[in-house]
């Protein structure tokens, strides 16, 4: 029973014992007789002590053996010594000459003069024929500073100085004429400045004109057609046949005659310009032609190019 449970309980019991005796005529006292059994409160029983379980008696420890270092194996190959090999000595190098002493009067050779950017080319000749020595303003810049020769020595060539920049073509074809610088007009559309203008050949009754102009850094080319021929228009004539050449800005025309066999004459003219740099080409629907003309109804012949005189 629990302790406190029986606390109560002997209290109750104690408390009716007392109540009989107040009741009774008895005189013996209750307190003579042994209380009943008021056993003082039983002593609380203290719970059973729970024995601790059993130690378990630890393994006996176990002696970690000692480590013992494996030494790394050596997969390191053995080493075998070549057999030594006898080197016959090298035979001692033989002494150079003494230099020679430098002669302070003899001159040191320069070093070569850079080509120049467009080749190079030697004075022209005190003995060539020059058809035209002209300073032209080529670059466009308002001054006319550019050097532009036309000569023969053995062959025709077309000669430019700009900046100290010489360069230089030769004219083929040229028939019985002189080749001639005329002066400069821009009729050209890929690059800036002005090109040269010149006669370049001729025929019985005709001149030929030609073009020419800086391709690359002051250097000279003769304009082509888009084959690759010389780039020429033709100026004069006569009864039978006629050509006429003008220029414009970033252009050049040409119209031409012929008389048929009934003594009446077709005509026809196109426009041509810079398709490529120094390449010309016709411009497209700038042609025009007609047929059964009197010989009064053609244009005169004509060089109108900027002022230019043939």
């Amino acid at each position: 029973m629990n302790p406190t449970r029986r606390i109560q309980t002997a209290l109750a019991a104690s408390a009716l014992v007392i109540g009989t005796a107040c009741g009774s005529t008895s005189t013996t006292s209750t307190s003579d007789t042994a209380a009943p059994t008021t056993t003082a409160s039983p002593a609380t029983t203290t719970a059973p002590v729970t024995t601790d379980a059993p130690v378990t008696t630890a393994a006996p420890a176990t002696t970690v053996a000692p480590t013992t270092t494996v030494a790394a194996e050596d997969v390191t190959p053995p080493t075998t010594t070549p057999p030594t090999t006898t080197i016959a000595p090298e035979p001692e190098p033989e002494p150079e000459p003494e230099p020679e002493p430098i002669d302070d009067l003899v001159a040191v050779p320069e070093p070569p003069v850079p080509v120049a950017p467009c080749g190079s080319f030697e004075p022209i000749s005190g003995s060539a024929t020059i058809t035209a020595d002209l300073l032209l303003d080529l670059r466009a810049d308002g001054t006319a500073d550019d050097r532009v020769l036309t000569y023969f020595d053995g062959s025709w060539k077309v000669r430019t100085i700009i900046d100290d920049i010489t360069s230089e073509v030769t004219v083929d074809d040229v028939g019985p004429a002189a080749v001639r610088v005329l002066g400069a007009a821009d009729v050209g559309i890929v690059r800036p400045g002005n090109e040269i203008i010149a006669v370049t050949g001729a025929g019985a009754s005709t001149a030929k004109i030609g073009v020419f102009g800086d391709v690359a850094d002051g250097c000279l080319a003769q304009y082509t057609w888009q084959d690759t021929t010389p780039l020429a228009f033709h100026v004069g004539g006569g009864i039978t046949h006629g050509d006429s050449t003008w220029c414009g800005d970033g252009y050049i025309g040409a119209t031409s005659y012929e008389q048929d066999e009934w003594g009446t004459y077709s005509a026809g003219g196109a426009a041509y310009e810079e398709m490529s740099l120094g390449v010309f080409g016709y411009i497209s629907a700038s042609d025009d032609y007609s047929e059964g003309m009197a010989h009064e109804d053609l244009t005169p012949i004509t060089f109108d190019c900027f002022g230019l005189v043939l």
